[in-house]
């Protein structure tokens, strides 16, 4: 009889494991899952950042050779600045090469993972690069503007307004993507810890 009831209250107790075990296999598998949609959205924001982007490029490319030019700027002022512009826009697509929503599974994690730490490693040192570089382009619109415009100040002025502007416009830019990239690879350690 003892037997019996040590026996019974075994076999709960493994129904009770078992039951324990499917609820953990389906919690995990929603956790993956849950991980997943965040990093395919987090990728997607990136995406969007980087479209936003090359949208803002082309328009720059586009539009800005001709404005300085009709304004008065020297015409190898009008050519720095489009090689500029041409240059920032082909690292900007090039950071982001191969970085697609579509092709993102839990197969492909330590890929993703070495992609996203390669853009977050360019990003930095970018910013190294361009601060030099739109200071320098800065102090050589400055000087052309004084050299070629008739009433260079309020143009300068404009200009700096316009740089203040945009620098603040892109360091939030940046952080937020910082944030972004560093939200992912948390994801994927800890789907990989899984």
């Amino acid at each position: 009889m003892e037997n019996n009831i040590i026996s019974s209250e075994f076999d709960q107790m493994r129904e009770q494991i078992s039951l324990l075990k499917a609820k953990l296999s389906h919690q995990t598998i929603i956790s993956e899952k849950h991980l997943m949609r965040t990093i395919r959205e987090n990728v997607s924001k990136i995406n969007r950042m980087r479209n936003f982007s090359v949208f803002g490029g082309i328009f720059a490319i586009i539009y800005c050779p001709v404005a300085f030019y009709r304004i008065g700027h020297s015409l190898s002022f009008v050519i720095g600045t489009e090689v500029m512009l041409i240059v920032c826009l082909v690292c900007t697509l090039w950071m982001h090469r191969k970085l697609d929503v579509q092709t993102i599974s839990i197969d492909n994690l330590v890929s993703l993972g070495a992609k996203i730490q390669t853009i977050k490693r360019h990003y930095a040192n970018w910013i190294i690069i361009s601060i030099p570089m739109i200071a320098a382009w800065f102090g050589w619109f400055a000087y052309d503007a004084s050299q070629f415009l008739s009433a260079p100040i309020p143009f300068i002025t404009a200009g700096l307004i316009g740089g203040v502007i945009g620098g603040v416009i892109g360091v939030v830019r940046h952080i937020t993507l910082r944030r972004e990239i560093n939200q992912i690879l948390d994801n994927i350690n800890d789907l990989q810890e899984h």
